[in-house]
């Protein structure tokens, strides 16, 4: 917008540049004839001094004329000055876009092409996590429940020598032998893998050297400040240090 206003500013003092010449009045040069049967010398004393104040006028409007042209030129050439800033700064700020875009897409593509290869190797790590834990689970379930066992097996010996107990060593000992431990607060949560994701980058896979990037990106453009020359994604360009890309959907995970 900005290098917009700039050319229809330029345009503008080149349209008060050419008003200069418009519209002008010049002194009208006096009448040169002569009477010839009057005073000879007094009619050419009256006419030099009609022709002095003739030059004269001539000259301040010559004098107004280059005032008029040297201000409006100036105007001229410092709107095209402006203008030509604000064109390089623009230009500039759409490399700099352009590059970053490409940069940030190198990594992302990166990203994608390694996604699998992780996912694999995690997938891996997590199974066999998973199976180690499961053992040592199982393990504690067993010394958990043996130790209960061994419990009730010291209880009973205390029992035996209560004289006051009304059941019988029999019956201690096969309530000892068929007691059911609850092992259950040892079970463990969480033993499925994450769902494996299709990752994409949705509708940023469009990039500078496309045939239809400019049009898509800089369709908003005002006609006297059109976007410059788009320059082309390297191939194999290096992934930008920022993870972070341009706003509009796309997804890794």
């Amino acid at each position: 917008a900005d290098e917009s206003s700039k050319e229809t500013a330029t345009d503008l003092a080149w349209i008060d540049l050419q008003n200069v010449y418009v519209g002008l009045s010049p002194p009208v040069a006096p009448n040169s004839s002569f009477d010839v049967t009057g005073n000879y010398l007094a009619q050419a004393q009256e006419f030099a001094k009609i022709m002095n104040a003739f030059v004269a006028e001539w000259e301040a409007f010559a004098t107004g004329l280059q005032t008029s042209y040297n201000g409006a030129k100036q105007t001229l050439e410092n709107a095209r000055s402006e203008h030509e800033g604000k064109r390089e700064l623009c230009d500039k700020s759409q490399e700099v876009f352009e590059s970053s875009y490409c940069q940030w897409l190198a990594g992302a593509e990166s990203a994608l092409d390694k996604h699998e290869d992780c996912w694999e190797t995690g997938s891996d790590s997590f199974n066999l996590v998973k199976s180690t834990v499961l053992n040592s689970a199982e393990q504690r379930k067993q010394e958990y429940a043996a130790m209960q066992k061994i419990l009730c097996f010291v209880q009973m010996l205390q029992q035996s020598f209560d004289p006051n107990a009304t059941d019988t060593a029999a019956m201690r000992t096969a309530a000892c032998d068929g007691l059911a431990v609850s092992t259950s607060f040892l079970d463990l949560v969480n033993l499925d893998i994450p769902h494996q994701s299709t990752p994409n980058l949705g509708n940023l896979t469009l990039k500078p050297g496309d045939a239809v990037w400019k049009d898509v990106q800089y369709a908003a453009f005002p006609e006297n400040a059109q976007a410059a020359p788009v320059m082309a994604c390297a191939s194999g360009a290096s992934p930008a240090t920022s993870t972070q890309g341009p706003e509009s959907s796309y997804s890794l995970y």
